[in-house]
């Protein structure tokens, strides 16, 4: 009984961890953000609407609630994602029209 109750816990400790993440954005071919989000768990946790950056590394970083963190390459090929108990680093797969690089995707656990 006890292990299924740690267990129990455990998944439930981990749920936000595999909750959904959506990212979108646009980026011409320029390095102008048009529009770049980022979506945990159905909540928008980062915006560059909000504002956003180019860091030391020469990345997209973008505005976001406390305790999260979006940057992207200026392609939008490559992401990083950190919520207030783990941090994620993937590929993202970016379309091209009109002079602009784009991308929409949902991970870890979407439907």
């Amino acid at each position: 009984m006890k292990l299924s109750a740690l267990l129990s816990a455990a998944l439930i400790a981990a749920a936000p961890a595999l909750a959904c993440l959506e990212t979108t954005g646009a980026i011409d071919l320029a390095g102008n953000v048009q529009r770049i989000t980022a979506i945990d768990n159905g909540v928008l946790v980062c915006d560059s609407d909000w504002g956003h950056r180019i860091d030391k590394d020469g990345h997209i970083s973008l505005t976001c609630k406390a305790g999260y963190v979006y940057a992207v390459t200026k392609d939008g090929r490559m992401g990083w994602f950190k919520n207030p108990t783990n941090a994620f680093s993937f590929k993202q797969a970016v379309g091209g029209s009109h002079q602009t690089f784009y991308w929409s995707e949902k991970r870890y656990g979407c439907k």
